[in-house]
């Protein structure tokens, strides 16, 4: 009877989780995914808006999930989750939207003036709240001591957030679109703490001026882990 049990509630969780993967939200933040993300850029670039998206990732994550389970992994995911939403409600208007286009992979977007005001109270938050994810002693501690994939153990930085941001100003394409922001969010994942970097150059659609198509594409934060409250 246990046994049947079992099967019928994992039967029951996956068919749940079909029904949200259908509804395009993702089944532990129910938060909308990749297929309305592309959808609400489409129609934004389409409509001529400028507007900015912040792509926010998860550092150390990995490690994380290894050491205290996919269970806490999961209420770590949910703590980025809402702590994004929180910001975009109470930082951007009401065109300003969050999605979860899987993993610990956060996509928003909003207007231009509001997107550094959002991830600035999101990396402060986040920082300061991660800590009650750990134990005392890793808390104490301020890392991880755990295996790495090479077999060899050390010491890891607790999870923090890194987040990139790029501008959206004319005419482009979701690979281009794509490609900017993982760019830019790899600048910002090279950063210690928890940061936000914004792309220098111009918003993607937009003509390039002489000169400013190349070079250093992304800044550092203003709020780094170190310095934030």
């Amino acid at each position: 009877m246990l046994g049947i049990v079992t099967v019928q509630r994992l039967l029951s969780t996956l068919a749940s989780v079909q029904v949200e993967m259908a509804k395009g939200t993702n089944p532990l933040t129910g938060l909308p995914g990749n297929v309305t993300l592309e959808q609400e850029v489409e129609a934004s670039v389409a409509a001529g808006k400028c507007f900015s998206i912040a792509y926010a990732d998860l550092d150390n994550f990995k490690v994380y999930n290894d050491t205290y389970g996919f269970k806490n992994g999961d209420r770590v995911i949910k703590l980025a989750a809402d702590l994004l939403d929180h910001s975009v409600r109470r930082y951007g208007d009401a065109t300003a939207k969050l999605f979860h286009i899987g993993g610990d992979d956060f996509v928003l977007m909003s207007k231009p003036e509001h997107v550094e005001r959002i991830c600035q109270a999101t990396t402060r938050s986040f920082k300061r709240l991660i800590r009650g994810c750990y134990c005392l002693e890793d808390r104490t501690r301020g890392e991880v001591i755990a295996t790495g994939r090479d077999g060899v153990e050390r010491t890891y930085p607790l999870v923090s957030l890194s987040i990139g941001i790029l501008e959206i100003g004319g005419p482009c394409s979701l690979q281009e679109i794509g490609e900017r922001a993982a760019y830019v969010k790899k600048y910002a994942k090279s950063l210690p703490g928890n940061v936000y970097a914004r792309d220098r150059r111009q918003p993607l659609g937009t003509e390039q001026l002489p000169g400013n198509g190349q070079g250093v594409c992304a800044e550092p934060a203003p709020l780094k882990e170190d310095s934030a409250a």
